[in-house]
């Protein structure tokens, strides 16, 4: 959700694309914006701030930016991780 205020507020007008894959052990997300990019005059938030660090925080990592040809990007790779039914307890 943070992705997509912050690729559509930085880069106007234009869709906003949000892409997901994985592979065995990674979830990739991209959410851009490929209208022009409009760089912010108010104070800087905590929106990036606190992907990354919830990404982090999860053995993954966020990147944002503005793309060179224009428009706004934001990238995540999160780990997958699977969890055994068979460990859970049931309580009675």
């Amino acid at each position: 959700q943070e992705a997509l205020v912050n690729a559509s507020k930085h880069a106007l007008p234009g869709a906003v694309t949000v892409s997901l894959s994985y592979e065995a052990e990674v979830l990739m997300l991209s959410v851009e914006n490929a209208g022009t990019a409009v760089p912010s005059t108010s104070p800087p938030g905590y929106g990036l701030l606190g992907m990354k660090e919830r990404a982090q925080a999860m053995g993954g990592e966020v990147s944002a930016g503005f793309r060179a040809d224009g428009g706004f990007r934001v990238d995540a790779q999160l780990p997958l991780v699977s969890v055994s039914r068979g460990s859970e307890r049931e309580e009675s």
